[in-house]
């Protein structure tokens, strides 16, 4: 059945594509690719910028490398908040 809200579940994954690599190609492909539009919403709460998400994730990669988090490392992540839950993904991702 195809309604209104019908989403596209077409695969689209590539052998070797990392999601986070992803997030950084579809946030350049987006019309309006400006680092300052909305990544990251919290409907009546708060929101973050693509740059603001970024730098986030950047910090936060740093301090886990820092810690001895690479390549192949588990990382366990508590999900409460979708802002850092978000962050915490893209910043595992990145080690």
């Amino acid at each position: 059945m195809r309604g209104r809200h019908h989403r596209d579940q077409t695969i689209r994954w590539r052998p070797g594509e990392r999601l986070d690599h992803l997030f950084a190609e579809l946030a350049a492909q987006r019309p309006d690719s400006d680092p300052h539009s909305t990544a990251v919403e919290i409907v009546g709460q708060r929101s973050l910028t693509f740059r603001e998400l970024d730098a986030r994730a950047n910090r936060l990669a740093r301090h886990l490398r820092e810690d001895g988090v690479g390549p192949g490392e588990r990382v366990a992540l508590l999900l409460d908040h979708p802002l850092e839950a978000h962050t915490g993904m893209l910043a595992v991702l990145e080690c």
